[in-house]
């Protein structure tokens, strides 16, 4: 809440709720992915997600297209979409091969990482205001993930 709504306004019940439920959902995707790092490897695991998103992803675009959205005429978005998905897969495909190393709870806290990471980017690229709430709920995070780590090197995890 602190990282993806630095203004402090705070979110409706509707937001907190489908927050809570990405968060119930993420952790699954991280024990999911552990799990079946048991027996496949990370490449398997990142082709099936890619190729289940895009059965997804690809009727829900295909509607929004027939509802009259425009597609992007010029190359440059184009580019942007393709060089995304590149830096999107091979993110990925790292942080499931890190999955097999690492416990469910480290993994869980590593992948709120993201946000941070997203919202450092706006501020940087795009100028976006870095609040002190921001500030606040990052340095939580990267403490998490630094103590959680440590301690996992300290009980030979």
């Amino acid at each position: 809440l602190l990282v993806i709504d630095p203004q402090g306004g705070g979110l409706s019940a509707w937001g907190l709720g489908l927050g809570l439920l990405s968060g119930m959902a993420g952790g699954a995707a991280v024990l999911t992915i552990k799990t079946l790092r048991r027996s496949d490897n990370a490449l398997s695991i990142n082709l099936a997600l890619a190729i289940g998103g895009l059965a997804v992803g690809l009727p829900l675009s295909a509607w929004h297209l027939s509802q009259g959205a425009p597609a992007p005429s010029q190359p440059g978005p184009w580019a942007w979409v393709a060089l995304s998905g590149v830096f999107s897969f091979f993110g990925q495909l790292f942080f499931n091969h890190g999955f097999k190393g690492t416990s469910v709870a480290l993994g869980s806290l590593l992948s709120l990482i993201t946000p941070v990471l997203a919202c450092a980017s706006g501020a940087y690229f795009l100028g976006e205001p870095l609040t002190p709430h921001f500030v606040l709920g990052s340095t939580c995070i990267l403490m998490a993930c630094a103590v959680m780590s440590r301690r996992e090197s300290l009980l030979g995890k």
